[in-house]
Formats: C-alpha cells, structure tokens, sequence
C-alpha cells in the first residue's frame, strides 16, 4: 500500500512469516545467539600482590578457553520455504534452542500448527546464593550480601583489583567494521572503566569515588519515606525543564538525518518459557512503528553514541498499548534522579565537562563504553536494550520482574565496541568522525527496509522474585546474568515500509505507555531509588508530546486532492459526542489507499458535528492514495462524556468520483480510542487486494478472539452441560461494549425492575400460595378480569379475545396444537402406541361410523406426546398409575399430602383426528407409561361444570406450555450462541458470512447472559413460575446431550419426520405453510450471497476463515457433541448451514416468541403449572369451580408470569428491521442488492398471500410469522 513491498515483498517474503497458518514451524528459544555478547564474571582471585597483573591479560586469558559454537549461517535459512498451503496461508518460523545450528538454523523440524507450538519449558539454571558462593567469588558476593550494609574501602579494592566485571566478546569477521577505528577482529573485547578511572584519577581517588557508587546503589535499594516526595518532585521538574528546552530545540531543527521510521507488524509466539498474560497472547498481532536514531549524536551517525530503536505497537501518532525505548548496551548510566541530572547537564558541553562527568562516578564510564557504539554499519547490527526494569504480571499472580531487548536474527550480533584507545579517549570522540556519511545508517536501513524488509526479534528476560532479594534487581545500571535468567523469544517484529519524515517527526514514544494489567513500575519513593528512572523517563516523554506537533508540517505536492468524508454517528442513546466537555474531543482521520496513505489528520469539527444522529461532512485535501481501502479515526478524550458510536463513513475521492461505504458500528471510548474501518465490500481472504489488507483482517481475527471469548464451564456445575457461552457467563457488565445496544440496555433494565427486591418477590411467590380469593365468582370471570389487570391495553389482539371467548372447545384446543406456540410436536400416527391403549368402544361416536384402524389407514390421525417431561412430571412420591386400580380416597389421600407451594405437570399424550382440515382431540392420557389400569379421557366426559376432559385438556396445555419455553429457549437461545460467538471470534467483518449471519445473531450473547442471571437460574424467573422449576436446566442438559446435527432443525426434514410435509390432510396447518415458504425464500437468498463469493465447491472447502469457524464451533461451542464437519465440503453445505442460522433465529424465534400473550394471557387456557397432583381416578360428577381456583397458580404468581413474558416478547415491539432488511452498509455490492432486493420482494409476495388468507377465514388467522412481523436478530 504504502510502498511496493506491500505488493511483491509481502507476497514473496512475509507471508513465510505468518502467524495464521495452520502448519507452523516450533519458535526460536535462541539461548545462544550467533555472535552474542557473553557477560562473565571473572571467578580469578588472587593476592593483592597480584593486582599488577594486566587486567587485559586476564579477560583473554579467559577468552581463549571459549570456543565459539555458533556457526554462520545463510540468511535463506532464516525463513526457510513452505510448501504453497502454509505460504499462502504465511508462516512465522521458528526453532527450539535444542533443535539450533546456529541462529535460525533449524535441523529436522517439521511445520505444525500454532496452537500446538511448544517451547522447552525446563531451565535447569538456578541462581546462586550468598550461602552457597566460593572463596573465587568474593567480589560476587558484595551483590548479594546486606544492600544497606556499605563495604568497606578494603572491600571494594580487594573486589576491583582481583575481580572486574568483564565483557567478554567471541568474534568474527564480521564483527567489526571494516574500517580500523574498530576492535582488530578475533580479539576479545575488554570495558576498560576502572583501568582508565585508576589512571585517571589513582588508586585512593578511584576507591572513593566507587564507595560513593556503592552508598547509591545501597540507597537505591531503600525505600524512601514521606518527606522524600518534596525533593522527587522537584527533581522531576528539573528534569522536565531541560527536556522541555530540548525538545523545543528539536522542533526548531526539524528531523534528524539520522532519524529513520518504519511500519509494519509484532506477533506474538508461542513460548512455554513465558507465563501467560492478558497482553502477550500467542498469536495475537499488532502493528507497530519502529524509530532509529543515535544519541546524543542526533545529526551525525558518524559519531559514537549510543543506537536507539523505539517501537510503538500501534499505528498511531502517540497513543499505544505498548511502548518500547530501547538503546545499545545492557546497562544505563541512569539509576537515579541524580545520575539523570548529571548526564543531561555534561552531554554536548566539551571534552572538559563530559570527562568530569564520567570520571564522576565509576558506573558512568562503566555504562558508557558498554552503550556507545562506533562504525556499526547498519542498525541491524546491534542489540537493543529496554534499560528499565518491570513488574511482569502473569495470570499465576506470581510475582516476577522482566527485561526487553531486540535483536535482528539476520544481522552479524552486537557490533561497534569501542576498541581500547578509543575507550582511553571517550571524552575527545565527539570530534572523531568516521569515514561514512553522516546519514549512512538511516540510507541503509532505509534501504533494506524498501528492498525486502527487516526482522527482529523481540526478547524477554524474565526473573523469578525469591527470598531474600531486594530492589538491586531494579538497577539498570546491573545486568542480569543470562544463564540465571535467559533471553527468551516472545515475538517476531516485520518492517516493510519506511515512515514519511513527517510521520517520523511527530511520532512520540514512551514507556508510559504500557499494558498496565501486565507490566508496571514499582512506585518511587525518593530521588535514590532505582524504580524512579521510568516515572522520570515519563514525564518527559509527556514533556516532549505535548510540545511536539500533533499534525504533520511538510507541504502537499500540488496541493493535494479533495476528500469528502461523511460521519453518521449512531442513534444510541449515548452515542453522540454531545453532552459536558466531551464536545471538545478532537477527531483525527488517516485514509489510506492502493497506491499510498495520508498523515492522521485534525477534523475541524464545531460543538455537535459527532451528536446523537448527526450526519456531518467534511472537506480534506491531502495527498492521492488511489482507491480508498481503508481509513484510520482517533479520537482524543478531553474530558468525560466522550464515548462516541461511529455507525459508518463514507469517503467520495473527487479524483474518480468514486465513494466508499466503511461500516463501524463499534465505541470509541477511553480506552480504545482508535478504530480501523475497511471498505464495506464483502472479501474472502484469498481475493484481498494486496497483503496489507490482508495482515489488517487476521489482526482483526485476533482482537475478536481476545474480546470473545468461551466461558470454562467447569467453573460453573449450573450450565456445564449446556452448549459454550460468552465469556461474561451471568455477569452483563462483562459484555462487549459493542454489544450494549439501546434494546440490551432497556431489556437489563425491565429485568432488574421485575426483579428489584429479589428475595422479596421470591419470598412472595413462595409463601403467597393460597387459592385465588375470587371463589364467590366463576373461574372464568375471574381469569377474564385478570387479563385486564394484568395485560396491557396495547397486548390485548384478536387473538387473545378469541381464545378468551373459546378457551374450553375442541375446535380451539386443535387449532393452538396446529397453529400454537409449538406447533411442530403434532406428528401422524400409523398405529397407536402400546402405551396408549385407546379403543374404538372409547371413541367410536366421534368417528362418524369408522374405526380407528380404517383412519390410520387413512392418514387421519395425529398424535401430540410428551414423554421427555415424564422424568420431571410429579413428585417421587407420587405415583401417576396404582396396579390394583385408584380410588377417589387414594387419590385424595395422596393430593392432601404434597407440600406448600409445590407446582406440577404431567407427560400427557393425546390423540388427535382430522376433520375438514382442521384437527380435534379424540382422547387424552396424563402419561406416557404404560399402566395397568389406564385413565383415557375422551369428550365423552363432559359432565360436571368442569368436566373430566376439561381439566385433562388443561393438564396438556401446562405439558405444553412448560416444554414450549425450555424448548424455545434451547432451539434457538442455546443454539445459536456458539454460532454468534464462533462468527465473532473466526470471521472477519468483510467476511461474506459474517455479513449474512451476523445482524440476526449480535444482540444474543447480551440477551443469554440476562437470562444465565434472571431467568435459568435456580432461584431464576422461570424456575419459581413453572411447573419444571429447578429441574428447567436439567432438561436444557438433557436436549444438549440429545442433538446431534444442525441438519434436525430444516422444517422440510422436520414436517417430512413427522408426517406433516402432506398438504392434503392438514390444510389449515397455516404454521407448516408458512415456514416452508419462507425457508425457501430464506434459501434462496443465502444462494445469491454464497455463489456471488464463491466460484465452486473448491472455493468453498478452501476457505481456512470457515475451518476455523467450524473447529471452533466443535471444540468450543458444543464440546464434540454435535455432528459437524471438519470443513465446508460444497456451496450446498455452506448453503444449509447459514440458511439454518437465518431460519432459527428469525422464522422460528418469533413462532415461539410472538404468540405468548396471547396463548398464555389467559389463565385458563395456558397456566405456567397447577397447584394439584394430576388425577388416578376420573371424577363422575366433574369438578367444582373451587377445585378449578385451587389448581390454578395463584394471581401474585400469575402476574408475575404475565410480566416476564411482557419482556420476552418484548423485541417485538417496534422492531428496526424485519425479515429482508439489513443494515445500512452492509452489503454494497451491486449483485448483492440486486439478491437482497429479490429475497425482499419473495417476502413482500408471502405477506400478501398470508393477508389475503387472513380476509378469507372467518374465526382466528395465524399472522405470526409474517414477514412484517418478524423482527431481525433475537432481542428478549
């Protein structure tokens, strides 16, 4: 994009550097790099006589018993082939330290996939203690012993004469450069700091001097009190007065030549060595802005000075995650405020004031010549250090510390130490140039950036904290010993494409900048302390930001061009950036494009440009970045109030005419201030434009599966056995902030008012179990007055007066088994079951002079059977059926002695007949076992005010009613959650699936979590009003265990099983029609969309974005239980599928859902439970309107039921879009909205066939599942 490694590069070579790929080689753990620096100390100690021994001598003599194991190696050996799959897919390799020859060599190892890298997680190194140090470790030891105890002058001599901390180099040719003002190669290198400082200054000088250092290093170990914050902070604001002017300076001398930038991407591998942490997730991507530059030689790489490269993970000015500043050398001069001051107030003064300030104090010199590097010939030819000290969280909560340094794997090691004249000299080589231009390491790395791009390596060092260690672990001016603690690998970093110098200039990094819940600072708590250094580095870094300029400086060619860019801002009721101090926010924008990419520039906004709803334009001219692919948007925080939900943006580039639609639909909030939008067309990853966009997709697959993730349900015994969830479980607040639309808000709310007094309501429930007070009037008067009581004017529809007015006939109990709310348990009978011994003396006057088997026969009879409520029916002490016959005495005996409160059902069958299309019941049993001496009832028993068969009619209807609401909720709650989570997770948002599925599924995470805490629970809603109570989640358990394919839930499959698909017996089974016309339209739209994207079933089973789904969906979502394949084999498969997500989640949510009010407004058509154990015996003479009152819940029970199925039915109130409609932004592609314009006018066609159906029927019409009707997405 920016470059034309974007285009070829990318495709050559980074894409063996994919972290995506489902083969990938074992990461790099170097333990030993090629060339590295080795520190050693010298475990020599002899008399003080001995100390006129040379300490040269000494190093080398030591020197010449290393050998060098690392071999050169081939730079092709870095990132060796892949076979086309993985170079399609792109690779990061790497080798375990066991498995190296040499850096990057590896021998025998074989690709594999991410998830299963791993890295030797054994280290046998182990750091030793005071107690266990020999008498050869004498100077060692001054480490170790009391850090507040300060040794004595003898000490100290006895420890610098007889053992130096010596650097130790193995080198090689290509060690040094070529030129002589470098180390003659072979030769190790010796930091030659208290030679020098003994020369310079004597014996007794020197020792002074060091026994200062020693007093600062133990008070940098000491924790300061109180009154040590007066003398910090006016330190800190020394400091930060000098940066400031600096800084200024800076500005007023505009970028450095050899000051060179560069974008590109960090990926964090997988490392057993590392603990695990919310921040460095395997696999997860950033992209990043690095910065080379010398210091203090700004100007002049010719120089000495130390080589900085500063890493910012984010494409971003100045906001980041993360902020890296590293510089060449293991130590830093700075430990303290002090040691701060007295480098900024000597460096550029002269020779004078700089040797003053290295003689100042041993660790100076010590740390400078370990730091400074000359004629190193490429920035890739050093190592980088963090020099600050951090506290690494990891998710064990153990406590541990941990350093950074980058290292390039293709570059000679750690070059360009100073040789010993050089260090003899340190203070006068400010005028000692090199033979190379004065920009010659930004021109190269400038160079190899273009040509092919450059690799590092991120590194981590990682110690344990143990007994008795104390803040000298802190010290930036002590290196850790790399055998104690190793370098350990913990991501790839790419560059491949060079930063403006604008973007170079306006950049600003800090180690301020941090993953906080991950790596912090110690608080400081006084000048001395070790831990200051970073707060220090801090605020001068805010220092410097805050004078830097925001917007680049350097003029357009031309002019530039035009951009229109269009806000919408979303409707939400916090949407807008309207309300306090939140209207002061500024906006920035980058556009980037095929050929290039503007600077992140400033909106000119005025107060309620970004309001609730607002739509505004804006005018920039920039720079010509051909077609618009994507744009970047920063918001800056400027007070509170300023959350801002972006729903989309379009770009019009006045240079084609051309306009880009970018969906958002996502917050910019304090804590994610910064969103990339990509052009809305749909784009499977093998047709993305160029590899950039690419690496944007799968870094946007990884922030998904980092803000959606599975929930372990085995913290959680409730749910363990019901299909995944989200990650927030039960707790709302856990949810995706993108997720908390207006309608989730508003239905938490409605919940948690039902719910306000938990304990009390329940409380009331329970206890207030009396029978209905209204005994002197008629059961269905009193349930008639309660629909007005209870259900609101605006619920009351035709439907409800209808049953109201028909409750108790034959014709109405069939028509809500055909039409109803579970419509789909009707099945046909061939024979009828052993279970259910009707007989034709039974039902021979309501067959109209046949039989029972002429009708079998004939097709005619329908059979409705519950038997997965019969473990769940009664109490364990009651018994349905007796052997030896029931008495009414029994029965009584046995209803009297159930408790207080205790609600019940039964597993009913019933047996229906067709007569003019229509269905009637001929006979109902209250269980699905088989008896002795069976109770059926038919209409025959119809005599008392309320019949036998009345009340067993009214046993079905709570059979129903409970099996209705726990089969809605897992058919289409349950099922459809693993589906939205492993889409979010998996997909894309330009992924053509996504955009088909997910509007239907995006509000369903937030819904199940509401109901996993009001409504499932135990003590939830549902469990306290109906008859299968506490037992609800159970059979939710038991459905999980029984389904097995997606395939169960097509309605052809479904009719066609139980013997319904027949139009010719059941003509007025208006649900079956209705469905079946809208699966097919349903289909038929998934066809456009799916074959517009894919050419074949080749491109369909090709697709890893859909493979990674489906294992997911496998492994996460149904835990193996569900029979899905490995990966899409054709367009068919892939067509079913959606088509069922679609069809479940619109069609059958709202057939389960929009009819509730009215089946279950009315008391006695539909009760939640009865308060009665079912009857053994039939009653001769009927039953009373007392008995029927007793049965019933009672009314503090039944209101409560009404309110909560106000809210589940409440999506269905004013919906935003209905079947057929989609978002705006979501398709723009021209045969896209020629296919959705199609599947609108298929439903537009079934809507005018269910209205003119509904004008033709005289009694009640089923207009439920009307397109117009149905809501898009499941929203209660």
């Amino acid at each position: 994009m920016f470059s034309p490694i974007f285009h070829n590069e990318l495709e050559n070579n980074f894409r063996k550097c994919d972290p995506w790929s489902s083969e990938s080689l074992v990461i790099n753990d170097h333990s030993g790099l090629k060339n590295k620096v080795k520190v050693v100390r010298e475990d020599v100690i002899g008399d003080v006589k001995d100390s006129s021994r040379s300490y040269g001598n000494i190093v080398r003599s030591l020197a010449s018993d290393i050998t060098d194991s690392q071999q050169s190696v081939d730079d092709s050996n870095i990132l060796p082939e892949l076979d086309q799959g993985a170079a399609d897919e792109g690779n990061f390799p790497g080798c375990d330290s066991h498995q190296l020859d040499g850096w990057g060599k590896a021998s025998g190892l074989e690709e594999q996939d991410p998830s299963d890298i791993q890295v030797d997680n054994n280290d046998n190194t182990s750091r030793r203690s005071p107690d266990t140090l020999g008498d050869d470790d004498a100077a060692c030891s001054l480490i170790y012993e009391d850090p507040y105890r300060i040794p004595t002058k003898m000490e100290i001599h006895d420890a610098i004469t007889t053992k130096s901390r010596r650097y130790i180099t193995n080198v090689n040719k290509e060690l040094y450069s070529n030129d002589n003002s470098q180390v003659p190669r072979d030769t190790a290198w010796d930091n030659l700091a208290y030679e020098i400082l003994e020369s310079e200054l004597g014996e007794d000088t020197m020792l002074t001097r060091l026994e200062k250092q020693m007093k600062l290093f133990q008070e940098g170990v000491k924790k300061g009190g109180i009154f040590q914050s007066i003398p910090l902070a006016f330190h800190n604001w020394k400091i930060k007065s000098m940066f400031e002017k600096r800084a200024k300076d800076a500005i007023s001398r505009g970028k450095h030549q050899s000051e060179v930038g560069a974008l590109g991407y960090v990926v964090i591998l997988k490392n057993n060595r590392i603990p695990e942490t919310d921040f460095f997730v395997p696999k997860r991507m950033f992209e990043i802005r690095a910065k080379h530059s010398s210091f203090p030689a700004y100007k002049d790489d010719q120089k000495a000075a130390w080589r900085s490269l500063s890493l910012k993970f984010q494409d971003h000015d100045y906001e980041s995650p993360f902020d890296l500043v590293l510089q060449t050398g293991r130590t830093s001069p700075f430990f303290n405020v002090q040691s701060l001051e007295d480098f900024y107030n000597s460096y550029n003064k002269g020779p004078t004031t700089l040797k003053k300030y290295l003689c100042s104090l041993p660790v100076y010199l010590e740390t400078v010549i370990e730091g400074v590097r000359r004629g190193i010939g490429s920035y890739i030819s050093v190592h980088y250090y963090s020099h600050v000290t951090y506290n690494f969280k990891a998710k064990d909560g153990r406590r541990r510390l941990a350093r950074f340094r980058v290292v390039a794997p293709d570059g000679p090691g750690d070059r360009g130490r100073l040789r010993p004249e050089d260090q003899k000299q340190l203070w006068l080589l400010d005028d000692d140039k090199d033979k190379e231009s004065r920009s010659y390491l930004a021109g190269e790395w400038r160079n190899r950036v273009e040509d092919g791009g450059v690799t590092y390596v991120l590194q981590i060092q990682i110690r344990e904290w143990q007994s008795g260690d104390t803040y000298s672990l802190y010290n930036p001016s002590r290196a850790w010993d790399d055998q104690d603690t190793p370098w350990l690998d913990m991501a790839t970093i790419r560059l491949l494409s060079v930063l403006t110098d604008d973007e170079v200039n306006i950049t600003s990094y800090s180690v301020g900048n941090r993953p906080e819940h991950t790596l912090d600072f110690p608080e400081a708590t006084s000048t001395s302390d070790f831990n200051v250094v970073p707060y220090v580095y801090t605020e001068m870094y805010k220092t410097c930001f805050n004078i830097l300029p925001r917007e680049p400086t350097a003029l357009i060619p031309g002019g530039g061009v035009e951009y229109l860019i269009h806000f919408v801002t979303s409707d939400h009721q916090k949407a807008g950036i309207d309300s306090g101090t939140g209207s002061e926010c500024d906006v920035y924008i980058r556009l980037m494009g095929s050929d290039d990419r503007t600077p992140f520039v400033r909106l000119d906004r005025k107060k309620n440009d970004f309001a609730r709803r607002s739509r505004t334009t804006f005018s920039v001219h920039q720079k010509y970045i051909g077609d618009v692919q994507c744009v970047k948007i920063y918001k800056v925080k400027k007070g509170e109030d300023s959350d801002w939900l972006l729903d989309y943006v379009i770009v019009s580039t006045t240079y084609n005419n051309n306009c880009y639609l970018l969906p958002c639909c996502r917050w910019f909030t304090d804590q994610i201030p910064q969103h990339q939008l990509r052009n809305g067309t749909a784009t499977l990853l093998d047709k993305e434009p160029n590899y950039y966009m690419r690496r944007q997709r799968q870094a946007e697959v990884t922030d998904r599966q980092r803000i959606f993730r599975w929930y372990d349900q085995t913290l959680d015994q409730r749910y363990a056995g019901l299909p995944g969830y989200n990650e927030a479980n039960d707790d709302i607040n856990k949810i995706p902030l993108d997720l908390k639309s207006d309608h989730s808000q508003k239905l938490l709310n409605e919940w948690t008012t039902l719910l306000r007094d938990k304990d009390n309501f329940y409380k009331r429930l329970r206890h207030n179990m009396s029978p209905r007070s209204s005994r002197d009037k008629a059961v269905e008067e009193a349930c008639k007055k309660e629909v007005v009581d209870v259900v609101p004017k605006s619920e009351e529809r035709n439907i409800l007066q209808y049953i109201m007015n028909h409750w108790s006939d034959d014709g109405e109990f069939g028509r809500q088994m055909l039409n109803g709310l579970l419509p789909q348990k009707i099945r046909q009978v061939k024979e009828i079951p052993s279970t259910f011994p009707v007989t034709d003396d039974m039902v021979d006057d309501l067959l109209e002079g046949t039989s029972i088997e002429k009708e079998l026969q004939a097709g005619r009879l329908y059979m409705a059977s519950y038997p997965e409520l019969e473990k769940f029916a009664v109490d364990e002490d009651l018994e349905t059926t007796s052997e030896t016959g029931s008495s009414k005495e029994e029965h009584d005996r046995k209803d009297k002695q159930s408790k207080d409160g205790q609600k019940y059902l039964c597993a009913p069958m019933v047996l229906f007949r067709v007569k003019g299309g229509s269905l009637w019941p001929l006979a109902i049993q209250l269980t699905t076992k088989p008896a002795a001496n069976p109770v059926i009832y038919t209409p025959r028993d119809n005599a008392g005010q309320y019949s036998n068969w009345q009340v067993a009619k009214l046993w079905v209807r709570v059979a129903e009613s409970n099996l209705h609401h726990f089969i809605r909720i897992f058919n289409v709650h349950l099922l459809l959650e693993p589906v939205a989570m492993a889409i979010a997770r998996n997909l894309p948002a330009v992924h053509p699936v996504n955009k088909l599925l997910y509007p239907y599924i995006q509000d369903l995470m937030t819904v199940n979590t509401i109901y996993r805490k009001s409504v499932l629970p135990e003590d939830g809603l549902l469990a306290e009003v109906m008859a299968l109570g506490s037992n609800g989640v159970d059979f939710l358990t038991q459905q999980t265990a029984e389904f097995r394919s997606f395939s169960s839930l097509n309605p052809n499959e479904i009719f066609a099983e139980n013997g319904t698909l027949d139009r010719k017996h059941l003509t007025s089974y208006y649900y079956r029609d209705d469905c079946l016309a809208l699966w097919d339209a349903i289909r038929d739209f998934v066809i456009d969309i799916v074959c517009l994207h894919y050419d074949d079933d080749v491109c369909v089973e090709g697709d890893i974005e859909l493979e990674s789904l489906l294992r997911d969906l496998h492994r996460n979502g149904f835990h193996g239980g569900v029979d899905l394949p490995k990966r899409f084999s054709s367009t068919e498969e892939l067509v079913l599928f959606c088509s069922t997500v679609i069809y479940q989640a619109t069609v059958q949510y709202t057939a389960f859902s929009r009819g509730m009010i009215d089946a279950y407004g009315f008391c006695l058509n539909a009760p939640p439970c009865l308060m009665r154990s079912p009857p053994l015996v039939q009653e001769t003479d009927g039953y009373t309107a007392e008995y029927i009152h007793s049965l019933l819940p009672p009314g503090d029970l039944y209101e409560s039921y009404i309110d909560a199925l106000l809210i589940m039915t409440y999506g269905f109130k004013e919906p935003k879009l209905t079947l057929g409609q989609y978002p705006e932004g979501v398709f723009t592609e021209e045969k896209a909205i020629i296919a959705l314009k199609s599947f609108q006018k298929q439903l537009s066609e079934i809507s005018s066939q269910i209205s003119q159906r509904h004008s033709d029927l005289s009694d009640c019409n089923y207009d439920y599942i009307s397109p117009e009707n149905i809501p898009v997405g499941i929203r209660a």
